[in-house]
């Protein structure tokens, strides 16, 4: 059991926190990927780095932004 103490808003960023760190990232593996930065969520800057770090080594590229303008971020090597 872990305790959290601290607001709401700490609860909730350790929560995604945990999530990313127990998903899956396998999915992604050798695909193209985009991050998409906009929603009516908060997301903490952080979690996007937690994503990054988990992605980069399996993806074939990282984008971020949305379809119609993203912006590469990384490129794997053939």
């Amino acid at each position: 059991i872990t305790h959290i103490i601290g607001s709401n808003e700490d609860l909730e960023i350790k929560l995604l926190y945990d999530a990313i760190n127990n998903y899956n990232f396998n999915e992604f593996k050798n695909k193209s990927v985009i991050i998409k930065g906009c929603s009516e969520q908060k997301i903490p800057l952080a979690a996007f780095s937690m994503i990054l770090n988990k992605i980069q080594p399996i993806a074939k590229s990282i984008m971020f932004g949305e379809a119609c303008s993203s912006v590469p971020i990384y490129k794997s090597k053939k």
